[in-house]
């Protein structure tokens, strides 16, 4: 049933990643220059006119409306027990990946940013935003962790029989 406590866990994971949206990734300050802003979407602020980095914010993008498509369908396959447990670890794989590829391009994006200059000394301040991932795939581990109690409860009603 859709009012399961697997559903809850499933909704605030979709709500937890879906924040990404609505605020920064991370922050690219170097050497005290006008501040941008890295987005699940693209830059903004001051280098909003740089475009090396569309690829990498396009495939954010992507993977974060099919991670929300992914647990919708796991949230509305209430009825086959097996398949949103299989469902639920794929996501679940897809979303630590994610973090790993998510991490990765934005330090990619901001050292393209700005060519030539000392990396190390530039500031790249990452955002709460960017820890969403994280706490989706703990609701998702809850969820998991709520299916599979349901499954032994049918199987051991199933026995009972």
């Amino acid at each position: 049933m859709i009012q399961r406590i697997q559903s809850l866990y499933l909704l605030l994971a979709m709500t937890a990643l879906s924040v990404m949206f609505f605020f920064p990734l991370a922050v690219v300050n170097p050497l005290g220059d006008a501040p941008s802003y890295l987005n699940l979407t693209g830059v903004s602020g001051f280098m909003e006119a740089y475009k090396g980095a569309n690829l990498w914010f396009i495939g954010f993008t992507a993977l974060t409306v099919l991670l929300l498509g992914g647990m919708a369908f796991i949230l509305f396959s209430y009825r086959h027990r097996p398949r949103q447990m299989k469902w639920a670890r794929i996501v679940s794989l897809v979303l630590v990946l994610f973090v790993g590829l998510m991490l990765l391009g934005l330090d990619k994006a901001a050292a393209g940013m700005f060519p030539g200059r000392d990396w190390e000394v530039s500031l790249v301040q990452y955002r709460w935003a960017v820890y969403m991932p994280l706490v989706s795939l703990v609701f998702m581990g809850l969820a998991l962790r709520g299916i599979r109690h349901d499954e032994e409860l049918v199987r051991s009603s199933d026995r009972l029989r």
